[in-house]
């Protein structure tokens, strides 16, 4: 028979490594100072559709990654009280 074993440390090494990524992440900004003072209603809609795209990921990359490190470091912890519990 095959056993199947949680080793933790690794695990918490790995999502320690996952959250100095994501801290480290950042996006630039668009350079709204290369645009010069162009006023085509076009380039308005374009920046105004970028800063959007750009604060969606910024939430999803901060809370929606956050909170999948967080569960699963939250499921390796009842996993590793499963298996003291059993051995």
């Amino acid at each position: 028979m095959y056993a199947i074993q949680l080793n933790d440390e690794t695990v918490a090494d790995r999502l320690d490594e996952a959250k100095r990524a994501l801290a480290s992440l950042a996006m630039e900004k668009i350079a709204t100072h290369a645009l010069g003072r162009n006023q085509i209603i076009f380039t308005e809609q374009l920046m105004t559709r970028e800063k959007t795209f750009q604060s969606l990921l910024e939430k999803y990359i901060h809370q929606g990654v956050q909170k999948n490190i967080a569960d699963t470091e939250a499921n390796v912890q009842l996993l590793k009280r499963q298996d003291e519990a059993i051995h």
